[in-house]
């Protein structure tokens, strides 16, 4: 799993809802260190028409390029489902930005691993079904 998470924050470093003047921050561990990889100042404007909603999902979208986690405090419904759509992994939540991104990566450490024990179940379920059964006497 690529360690790189994007939170929405105010300079401040807090996380902030997308209804407010911020940043796009993108940061990526390395080691045992989180480091800011890209910085991108953005505002959402929550009166916007569902028109622009689209045109600021796209911008979020290629602001996060690889990176498939992203943080803020408060995201509009439709923002959050067209991200969730193009694989990105959201979060809503407030605090600071370093305790938060180890947090949020743990969590979704543990969710990696339990869709991998379901996958792996299935499969294996999957080949016990296709194992040939045995005719009883009376055929």
């Amino acid at each position: 799993m690529k360690e790189e998470i994007a939170l929405y924050v105010n300079d401040s470093g807090e996380i902030i809802a997308l209804g407010e003047a911020g940043f796009i921050r993108i940061f990526f561990k390395d080691k045992n260190k989180w480091n800011i990889k890209k910085e991108m100042s953005f505002e959402f404007s929550t009166t916007s028409q569902k028109e622009n909603t689209g045109l600021y999902t796209r911008k979020i979208s290629e602001v996060l390029e690889e990176c498939k986690i992203f943080v803020a405090k408060d995201i509009p419904d439709l923002i959050y489902m067209i991200l969730s759509n193009l694989g990105v992994s959201t979060w809503k939540m407030e605090g600071e930005q370093y305790k938060t991104l180890e947090y949020v990566m743990e969590k979704e450490r543990e969710e990696a691993e339990e869709i991998k024990v379901i996958s792996k179940d299935k499969i294996i379920n999957r080949e016990e079904s296709l194992l040939p059964q045995g005719i009883g006497s009376s055929g």
